[in-house]
C-alpha cells in the first residue's frame, strides 16, 4: 500500500502590497479546486524549481524556503488539511505543485486538488488541530506511531466525506486498536474521563505546560487526601519512575496512573508498584466502547470508521 504525506496549509495572503481577503481566497480555492501559496518573484519562471531559486534571491528567509520545499514535496494523492472559520477540509492532491501566477488572489505555486468538507473542531484529531497554530504557510503533519495514525485517520475521513466516489486503499484494520491511533492530547482527555467515572475529580488548573512531570492531578472524591498524578506516553515512549519518586515519597497517599502502549518494567519492579496503575490501550479501548456517549465526537467517528472498514473486509 502506498504511503502518502499529510500536510496542513494556511490559506492566507502574507503580502502587504497585494492583500487578499482570506474569505475571498478560500472561496476561490474551493470553487476552483486549487490550493497554493504566494511569494511572487521578480523574474519570469516556468517551474517550481526556478521559482524556488528566484525566491531565495528575493526573500532570503526561512519562511519562504520552508513553504517552497513543502510545496515541492507534495505528490499525487498526498493529503492537505485546510480550514476556514473553524471548519476543516481535506484535500487530495491530483498532482505535483506547479507555477500558475494569479495576482488577484496572490497565488503563485499551486496544486490542483479534490476537496472534501470534514467538519468542525470536535471532529478533528488534536495533532491536526494544533498544527494550525504555527505561523508557517505549509508544514508536514507527522505521525507519532508505527501505525502512521495521522495518515490513516486522514484517509479514513477522506474516504467517508469526499464526493468524487474515490477511495484510498487502506491496510487491514482488523487488528488495529483505535486507541493507538489517538494523539497524546486525546488520550489525556480519555484518561480524564476514565478517572471521573472511577470516583476521581480533576483539578483542571494542574493541566499546565509548567507541570512537565505529569499531565494533571485528580483527587478521590471519597478520600480527599488521596491524589492521583497522571502521565501519558504514546508512540512507544515510556515513563521514568525516577521523575515521580519525589512526589511518591513525600505524598504517601498519592498514586500514579500512567498510559503507555506497553507496561513499564521499571515501574513494575519498583518499590512503588502498589501505588502505580498501568492503563493499557486495551483498557481504554473497552472504556470507550462502554462510554461512547461521553467521549469526543471524532473519537467515536474513528471507532466507527475502523469498525466499518473491518466489516467490509470480512
Amino acid at each position: 500500500m502506498e504511503t502518502n504525506n499529510v500536510f496542513r496549509l494556511n490559506l492566507k495572503t502574507g503580502s502587504a502590497e497585494n492583500y487578499v481577503d482570506p474569505d475571498d481566497l478560500f472561496d476561490y480555492c474551493l470553487t476552483n479546486n486549487v490550493i497554493g501559496v504566494g511569494w511572487s518573484v521578480d523574474e519570469p519562471v516556468n517551474s517550481v524549481e526556478e521559482w524556488i531559486e528566484e525566491g531565495k534571491k528575493k526573500y532570503n528567509c526561512r519562511s519562504f524556503i520552508t513553504a517552497a520545499k513543502n510545496m515541492d514535496k507534495i505528490k499525487k494523492d498526498d493529503l492537505i488539511w485546510i480550514r476556514n472559520h473553524g471548519t476543516y477540509y481535506l484535500c487530495r492532491a491530483k498532482g505535483k505543485a506547479k507555477i500558475e501566477y494569479d495576482k488577484e488572489h496572490d497565488l503563485v505555486c499551486v496544486v490542483d486538488v479534490c476537496i472534501a468538507r470534514i467538519g468542525t473542531l470536535e471532529k478533528i484529531a488534536a495533532k491536526i488541530r494544533n498544527s494550525f497554530i504555527a505561523r508557517a504557510a505549509i508544514q508536514r503533519v507527522h505521525s507519532n506511531t508505527e501505525d502512521n495514525e495521522i495518515e490513516l485517520i486522514s484517509k479514513l475521513l477522506y474516504n467517508k466525506y469526499n464526493e468524487e466516489h474515490w477511495a484510498y486503499e487502506l491496510p487491514s484494520n482488523t487488528l488495529i486498536n483505535p486507541v493507538k491511533l489517538l494523539q497524546s492530547e486525546t488520550i489525556e482527555e480519555i484518561l480524564g474521563l476514565y478517572l471521573q467515572t472511577h470516583g476521581y475529580y480533576i483539578f483542571s488548573g494542574t493541566n499546565k505546560l509548567s507541570t512537565q512531570t505529569y499531565e494533571y492531578v485528580a483527587v478521590n472524591k471519597d478520600e480527599p487526601h488521596e491524589k492521583v498524578y497522571t502521565q501519558v506516553k504514546t508512540g512507544g515512549a515510556t515513563i521514568s519512575i525516577d521523575v515521580f519518586k519525589d512526589i511518591l515519597e513525600k505524598e504517601t497517599d498519592s498514586k500514579l496512573y500512567y498510559y503507555a502502549e506497553k507496561e513499564n518494567n521499571e515501574v513494575a519492579s519498583s518499590d512503588y508498584l502498589s501505588r502505580c496503575k498501568y492503563i493499557s490501550p486495551d483498557v481504554l479501548n473497552e472504556f470507550i466502547k462502554v462510554h461512547r456517549k461521553i467521549v469526543p465526537e471524532y473519537v467515536n467517528e474513528l471507532f466507527d470508521l475502523i469498525d466499518n472498514q473491518s466489516k467490509s473486509e470480512s
